[in-house]
């Protein structure tokens, strides 16, 4: 059984992945319209396959921050892409990716994507949020078994006019045991053009992250009677 287990080669170590969970697919154009082939779950910008004895997971969790357990594997064959190439180029930032959902964007210091088979999904709930005038209160609880390394809270921001630009905020935790939480604020506004998009886990140790929430559109501050545009010299 020893000789044969190492014929087989090493048992890979599970992997804990949290992010985002999204329905995915590649994206095709034939005669000018859109069509989304070889559908899939995300985790993150990571596809996942699930266990055979995984049921699909419950509609309210679409959209919402997941840890999986599971293995990275080969990416399943799917359909050939026939794509003609005849729907209009869409003006894009170099961070930005056109997915099913909509517009995503990539972010640094995330976790490398991957093909994971998962063997379990379950609503990651270690992230709070609350925009309170000019602030953002962020808690940031460790609810995995294990400890996290390297814990940064990272608020993304867009700008208010033209092409957006991006700006960002670190604020550093360190390591966080299995249960331990710590809270942050970070300003609404970066400055007088860039308002608070998102929050970011990054996160290292235990667990691989590639999670990004959005703050949500009735909390985001209005740019509306902010200067909005560059001052004049």
């Amino acid at each position: 059984m020893l000789l044969a287990a190492l014929i087989a080669g090493p048992l890979l170590a599970p992997v804990t992945l949290v992010g985002l969970l999204t329905e995915q697919g590649d994206r095709v154009c034939e005669k000018g319209q859109e069509r989304w082939v070889n559908p899939r779950f995300e985790v993150g910008f990571s596809p996942i396959t699930l266990a055979e004895h995984l049921s699909p997971p419950a509609p309210a969790w679409i959209g919402r921050p997941v840890a999986v357990v599971g293995e990275e594997t080969p990416s399943p064959r799917g359909a050939p892409l026939l794509d003609d190439m005849s729907c209009p180029p869409m003006q894009m930032r170099s961070d930005w990716v056109i997915s099913k959902t909509g517009i995503r964007q990539l972010r640094g210091d995330a976790a490398t994507s991957a093909h994971y088979t998962v063997t379990s999904v379950a609503p990651f709930e270690g992230l709070t949020l609350k925009v309170e005038g000019d602030k953002v209160l962020v808690l940031f609880k460790n609810t995995l078994p294990v400890a996290l390394e390297g814990v940064t809270l990272r608020g993304h921001y867009e700008g208010c006019y033209g092409k957006p630009g991006a700006r960002a905020q670190d604020r550093p935790l360190g390591t966080l045991a299995s249960g331990a939480a710590q809270s942050v604020e970070l300003p609404a506004w970066h400055d007088e053009r860039h308002v608070i998009s998102a929050i970011q886990v990054i996160a290292t140790g235990g667990a691989r992250f590639d999670l990004d929430v959005a703050v949500p559109d009735e909390q985001r501050p209005s740019c509306e009677g902010r200067r909005t545009r560059p001052p004049v010299p």
